[in-house]
């Protein structure tokens, strides 16, 4: 995770010495209805379900991905108070599950952050005006200059839809919320979808196959990668 973190601060570096001090606004929010979609198909338990799911794959696949413990709540606690507002129960659910891992890779190439990995990369995203991130986008998920990330509110909310952000397009809607997102990746891993070769996942045959998966659980999200 810190190499990763290096390498994508001094790409951030090398791209505000060529931007200036300005940021950039995506001009991107979440409609009322994806927020009402969100809270409604939250579901703890297929949350869990699916994370327990993900864990048993890599285990019986034997790809070495390592979760790390579960904070206690006074950690937890401390830990996520340094956010401005309050996490969806969902992240909470996650984040109270494991946190993180000590590995790479988790969830088809992306790493799980851990708590404190979050609000490290947090911080950076937020004192990089190029990104345009902003305070309430919270990430959990990583690799090289792309993230998926959930906005928090003043109240904590039951989900949150996820979003995709890559540092060449900006944010965009990719799933409903976080349990369709780990129901659709642990569904892919059980059908043969997404496949683990001597440390790192295969490249799929067909991407239409993730995508048509993607579809079945996340109603109006689009796929956040080409198809082709």
């Amino acid at each position: 995770m810190m190499l990763r973190y290096l390498f994508i601060t001094s790409v951030g570096l090398l791209t505000m010495s060529c931007s200036g001090d300005e940021s950039y606004d995506h001009g991107f929010a979440i409609s009322a209805s994806q927020w009402a979609l969100a809270n409604q198909q939250a579901d703890l338990k297929l949350l869990q379900d699916s994370a327990n799911a993900i864990e048993s794959w890599h285990a019986q696949a034997k790809t070495g991905i390592l979760l790390n413990s579960a904070l206690s709540d006074q950690q937890y606690a401390e830990l996520v108070g340094e956010f401005p507002c309050a996490l969806p129960q969902e992240v909470q659910a996650l984040w109270k599950w494991k946190n993180g891992e000590s590995t790479d890779y988790f969830i088809w190439y992306h790493g799980f952050l851990s708590l404190e990995e979050a609000i490290e990369q947090y911080n950076y995203l937020l004192s990089e005006p190029i990104f345009g991130w902003q305070k309430n986008w919270i990430p959990f998920f990583q690799f090289q200059d792309e993230w998926y990330f959930v906005e928090c509110r003043n109240e904590p909310t039951a989900g949150a839809p996820v979003i995709h952000y890559f540092t060449e397009s900006g944010p965009s809607y990719a799933y409903t919320n976080l349990t369709m997102y780990l129901a659709t990746m642990a569904e892919a891993m059980d059908r043969g979808v997404l496949t683990w070769h001597e440390g790192w996942w295969n490249d799929l045959d067909d991407r239409r196959k993730l995508v048509a998966i993607h579809d079945e659980y996340n109603d109006v999200a689009k796929f956040p990668y080409a198809t082709e």
